[in-house]
Protein backbone atom coordinates (compact mmCIF):
# COMPACT_ATOMS: atom_id res chain seq x y z
CA UNK A 1 0.00 0.00 0.00
CA UNK A 2 1.40 3.46 -1.06
CA UNK A 3 -0.43 7.77 -1.09
CA UNK A 4 0.63 10.74 -0.06
CA UNK A 5 -1.65 13.18 1.55
CA UNK A 6 -2.19 16.86 0.64
CA UNK A 7 -3.63 19.90 2.84
CA UNK A 8 -6.76 20.95 0.37
CA UNK A 9 -7.72 23.80 3.11
CA UNK A 10 -7.73 25.53 5.96
CA UNK A 11 -9.71 27.51 8.72
CA UNK A 12 -8.75 29.43 12.13
CA UNK A 13 -11.81 29.19 14.51
CA UNK A 14 -12.73 32.20 17.10
CA UNK A 15 -11.53 30.62 20.05
CA UNK A 16 -7.85 30.58 18.25
CA UNK A 17 -8.12 26.56 17.22
CA UNK A 18 -6.63 25.41 13.66
CA UNK A 19 -8.41 23.41 11.41
CA UNK A 20 -7.09 21.87 7.89
CA UNK A 21 -8.16 19.29 5.51
CA UNK A 22 -6.38 17.04 4.42
CA UNK A 23 -7.01 14.37 1.13
CA UNK A 24 -5.01 10.68 1.91
CA UNK A 25 -4.45 8.85 -1.97
CA UNK A 26 -4.05 5.88 -1.07
CA UNK A 27 -3.14 3.06 -4.03
CA UNK A 28 -4.22 -0.24 -2.55
CA UNK A 29 -3.99 -3.03 -5.44
CA UNK A 30 -3.56 -0.77 -7.76
CA UNK A 31 -6.55 1.23 -7.45
CA UNK A 32 -6.23 5.19 -6.22
CA UNK A 33 -8.77 6.21 -3.72
CA UNK A 34 -9.12 9.36 -2.44
CA UNK A 35 -9.92 9.82 1.59
CA UNK A 36 -10.41 13.70 3.16
CA UNK A 37 -10.06 14.26 6.76
CA UNK A 38 -10.09 17.27 9.23
CA UNK A 39 -7.23 17.38 11.35
CA UNK A 40 -7.52 20.49 14.26
CA UNK A 41 -5.36 21.66 16.74
CA UNK A 42 -6.43 23.89 19.79
CA UNK A 43 -4.71 26.76 21.09
CA UNK A 44 -1.50 26.45 22.69
CA UNK A 45 -1.29 22.61 21.21
CA UNK A 46 1.89 21.47 19.24
CA UNK A 47 0.23 19.09 16.95
CA UNK A 48 -2.62 18.29 15.07
CA UNK A 49 -5.23 15.56 15.91
CA UNK A 50 -8.26 14.10 13.65
CA UNK A 51 -11.18 15.61 14.00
Amino acid sequence: MTGSSKVTGSQKLADGSQCMTVTDVVIIDGEETTVPKKMCRGKGDSGYRKA
